[in-house]
């Protein structure tokens, strides 16, 4: 983080996350975010918190797991699902 703010990549064009609500409502002040792209791909995102890109990011689950388990050096703070029309 620096004087701008927390640097995330926008996850879902068009969407409101949580991290864009919680600034909006106040419970991330006096931290802003400072948005440095999209992506349509939540490994992508993640992948841009491993590298130092940002500082935080977001996947469901699997993504998460999978980095974890090849001892990426993250935290995973809320975790997320995926859902299709058959599960």
């Amino acid at each position: 983080m620096d004087a701008d703010g927390l640097h995330v990549r926008e996850l879902l064009s068009g969407t409101v996350q949580p991290a864009e609500l919680a600034e909006s409502l106040g419970y991330l002040a006096p931290l802003r975010l400072s948005f440095e792209g999209s992506t349509i791909s939540g490994p992508q995102s993640v992948q841009a918190v491993v590298t130092g890109d940002t500082e935080f990011g977001g996947a469901f689950n699997g993504a998460v797991i999978n980095l974890v388990a090849g001892k990426a050096p993250i935290r995973a703070l809320v975790g997320a699902s995926a859902r299709t029309a058959s599960s």
